[in-house]
């Protein structure tokens, strides 16, 4: 061990350049490393929207939103396949291996879906909702007022609110049915 450290005070130049250049490009890598406020580490998935309008929960569950599971049953590759269905609205989140990447298992959903739409009740059209990660959330909200009748709050919606949320980045509004109190 004595003999390594003599040899590096001796071949003092060499080691302090090799010191600075190993630095150098330390420094530089680091400065280098992308780094995210909120890192991805959902999963790759891919949601089917129905709206099913003046349907309850447990119609949804049941005409719109069991079906649409059968169907997407014996994909290849699927993880899992999960639910939530609400008053006209029901949510299907199929989870795929990151591998097969974000179109592919659209694709796959996409294809499997038009060959079982014949399954479910008149008028309902399954849409694949957008690529996105868990980190996005379908947010409902209610317009409500004691000074103001359904159609006036139906009017402000649809003409303001409904606007100005367009305006915000990855914000899709879509219509919701107004339901009587």
């Amino acid at each position: 061990m004595e003999v390594f450290f003599a040899r590096l005070i001796r071949y003092r130049l060499p080691v302090c350049i090799v010191f600075i250049l190993l630095s150098f490009f330390g420094a530089k890598a680091l400065l280098g490393l992308p780094i995210d406020a909120f890192p991805d580490l959902s999963n790759n998935q891919v949601q089917i929207l129905t709206e099913a309008p003046g349907m309850g929960p447990f119609e949804v569950e049941q005409l719109v939103t069991i079906p649409l599971e059968s169907i997407l049953n014996g994909l290849p590759s699927v993880r899992q396949i999960r639910s939530i269905s609400k008053y006209g609205l029901s949510v299907i989140t199929v989870v795929f291996p990151d591998q097969l990447g974000a179109y592919f298992p659209r694709q796959l959903v996409f294809e499997r879906l038009q060959s079982g739409l014949s399954r479910l009740p008149a008028g309902l059209n399954p849409q694949l909702g957008p690529i996105s990660t868990a980190m996005g959330e379908i947010y409902q909200y209610v317009v409500e007022s004691p000074f103001r009748s359904p159609t006036e709050l139906k009017t402000i919606h649809e003409w303001d609110i409904k606007y100005q949320l367009r305006t915000v980045p990855d914000i899709s509004c879509a219509p919701y049915p107004v339901l009587p109190r």
